[in-house]
């Protein structure tokens, strides 16, 4: 049984939360026990970056046919996806290194704003012209300085109009 996208974002959200904490570096049983409940497939992790991505990483490959040549060939070091790098260790465990922070920042923030985790007025209103509340959740997020830089870059992070296109022709359920 797949698992349908919207569960399946959710639990991406929560399994990113948990790689920026360790320096964006999973054990592959982290990863194992956060979808223990639900069959992950791969080509969903890819899925939701390359609609986030809009096309911007060019990568002539596909991440199913990448992890069977390295079984394959039995490569288990610095194995190169779209997104990330994996390592797989004889332990059993696998070190995932994120590729792109601002691809990862984007994920974030849109999962953050479906989620209802950021102000509604997040993306539409300057920091200085917030409330104390919804300063306090975005310096908790990410800060002043940081929210500046995606809100003068809102085209990149902000373009939902974008991203609801992109999901509803992917067939992705928002």
């Amino acid at each position: 049984m797949e698992m349908n996208m919207g569960k399946f974002s959710e639990k991406l959200v929560g399994l990113l939360e948990l790689a920026k904490k360790k320096k964006n570096v999973l054990e592959y049983q982290e990863i194992s026990d956060y979808f223990k409940d639900q069959p992950l497939d791969v080509d969903q992790m890819e899925k939701v970056f390359d609609f986030l991505d809009s096309g911007r990483t060019d990568w002539p490959g596909d991440i199913e046919s990448v992890f069977r040549i390295a079984e394959t060939t039995q490569n288990t070091r610095n194995i190169d996806t779209k997104y990330f790098t994996v390592t797989f260790f004889k332990k059993g465990t696998a070190h995932l290194v994120f590729k792109d922070m601002e691809l990862l920042e984007k994920f974030n923030l849109f999962a953050g704003q479906k989620k209802g985790w950021l102000p509604p007025s997040y993306g539409k209103k300057k920091y200085a012209d917030m409330n104390a509340e919804e300063q306090h959740v975005v310096d908790s997020f990410q800060g002043r300085e940081r929210y500046e830089y995606v809100m003068s870059h809102a085209d990149y992070y902000l373009d939902t109009g974008a991203q609801q296109s992109l999901m509803l022709a992917s067939g992705m359920e928002g």
